[in-house]
């Protein structure tokens, strides 16, 4: 499918609806060519302006129009009425709706924390949601209770520091779907130990940085990977390391990922424990062990219950669990299975993913050997309503590209025991330094709004080779934030 823009440059917006509407990956091209095509016109008006959509099949045109009484449209309302436009055709045109509408961003709940911010009430959000998103009920209602409880969280902590972020890019095996910069430890073993050398001399060194510019520090997430795949020894080197180097004890949170059941033993728990975590993730992504199997996870349903009953014996009374929907070879009865044998358990939270079609994981590669689900709106459908009755409710949400049906993921939560750290993540709240291989360290301009980012080299081998580097664009990234505060400040002594 070929896609033809006149008066706009919303092609990145229009692209992902053509996606999200038809699974093809939709090319803007300048000059017609044989076979379907989607085609997005831009004609201003005396009174504002509409876009106007054409959606050609088989030789078949259906037309379909947006309009908007704006003047001067600013980028968010133009790339929403090209986006609506097409929508709103292509619904009629493929006899399809999409859960989430029109909306094609990662971070659903922000638009529903923006109106609660703007004084909206839930019927006034949900209105909302649809005029501009065209989302449904049920998932404007889910961004909504999410939002809202996110507000009622962040009103109870007062923030202003910075959050770390670490990340160990090693597991055991990797999975089928995943996607992630993390590798078979069996495949980077000769780089495990030079990566941690340079991973405690960026520790050290942003440290450093963090305390220069006045900053604190509100929460601490090591992931990857799967941290717990090192030795017990290398992990408690890192662990001591950042406790060495910040004030771990006064934070508000402080996870590490445990996500493997089969990298988890007393030893390893323990360290993590000394080392200033409390809270931990413990993923069992299903509890039926063919589907393990079928997906490269090496542990069993029993080694997960063994490796829970384990930490929450030594302490641990903040335990985060993951499970997929859509997984390879479960069925719907199945995911309805694993989350009650799951909530036996009684975790503090479960985040509840959606099988996403990754490029570059294995699954997405052998797609016809590994047919997913097409049942995974009706596990999240149960999923919430089962996790309400075990007194988990949504707290944070986000999208991916090419998850199944163009749904969402959810991390549900029992009173007071919500992850921080992801909705500062999902909400913008915070800068983050991200150190290890792959990070993204971030942070605002003041008044702008708009974000300077600070890149770590992907794979380990060059984030070994290029420590200093990735030191230094941190450093590049902080001095120019303060030096836009200071001219903000100037600014305002000046105007008093």
């Amino acid at each position: 499918m070929n896609i033809y823009i006149e008066g706009h440059d919303c092609r990145v917006p229009l692209m992902e609806m053509v996606h999200a509407m038809t699974g093809e990956k939709a090319l803007v091209t300048d000059t017609r060519a044989a076979g379907d095509y989607t085609e997005s016109r831009l004609v201003r008006t005396e009174t504002g302006f509409f876009v106007e959509t054409v959606i050609s099949i088989g030789g078949e045109q259906h037309v379909g129009r947006f309009e908007k009484q704006v003047r001067e449209p600013n980028r968010k309302q133009l790339t929403n009425a090209v986006k609506i436009s097409y929508y709103d055709l292509a619904c009629k045109v493929y006899q399809k709706i999409l859960p989430w509408g029109a909306m094609t961003g990662i971070r659903p709940a922000k638009m529903a924390m923006g109106c609660i911010r703007q004084g909206m009430d839930r019927q006034q959000t949900l209105a909302h949601l649809y005029e501009h998103y065209r989302v449904g009920q049920e998932k404007a209602a889910l961004s909504y209770e999410t939002a809202r409880r996110e507000a009622d969280i962040l009103e109870k902590r007062p923030l202003g520091g910075v959050s770390l972020y670490v990340g160990i890019p090693f597991c055991p095996t990797k999975c089928l779907y995943c996607s992630f910069v993390s590798q078979p430890l069996s495949k980077q073993q000769r780089y495990v130990k030079p990566y941690l050398e340079a991973l405690k001399q960026e520790i050290a060194e942003t440290a450093v940085l963090i305390k220069e510019a006045g900053f604190l520090l509100d929460t601490i997430y090591m992931g990857g990977g799967t941290p717990t795949s090192l030795e017990a020894e290398q992990l408690e080197d890192v662990l001591q390391t950042i406790r060495q180097h910040f004030d771990v004890d006064s934070v508000m949170e402080y996870t590490v990922e445990a996500g493997r059941p089969d990298t988890i033993t007393r030893e390893k728990l323990e360290v993590i424990r000394s080392g200033g975590a409390r809270r931990i993730s413990i993923n069992p992504q299903t509890m039926q062990n063919n589907v393990l199997r079928g997906i490269g996870r090496r542990h069993t349903k029993a080694e997960f219950i063994q490796a829970f009953q384990l930490a929450r014996e030594m302490g641990f009374s903040h335990i985060n669990t993951d499970v997929i929907a859509g997984l390879p070879g479960e069925s719907l009865e199945g995911f309805c299975g694993s989350l009650r044998e799951l909530a036996a358990l009684e975790p503090d939270a479960v985040t509840v993913h959606t099988m996403c079609l990754k490029t570059g994981a294995l699954l997405k590669q052998q797609a016809d050997l590994y047919p997913v689900s097409e049942q995974a709106d009706e596990m999240l459908r149960f999923a919430k309503d089962y996790l309400a009755q075990q007194g988990m409710t949504p707290y944070y949400m986000y999208r991916q590209k090419d998850t199944l049906q163009n749904l969402e993921n959810t991390g549900f939560a029992r009173e007071n025991k919500e992850c921080l750290y992801n909705i500062l993540m999902m909400e913008d709240l915070t800068p983050v330094f991200a150190l290890g291989a792959g990070g993204v360290s971030h942070m605002y301009l003041p008044e702008s709004g708009q974000v300077v980012r600070a890149f770590n080299m992907k794979y380990a081998p060059e984030y070994i080779s290029e420590i200093q580097d990735m030191v230094q664009r941190k450093r590049d990234m902080v001095r120019r934030v303060l030096l836009k505060q200071e001219e903000k400040n100037h600014e305002n002594q000046q105007a008093t």
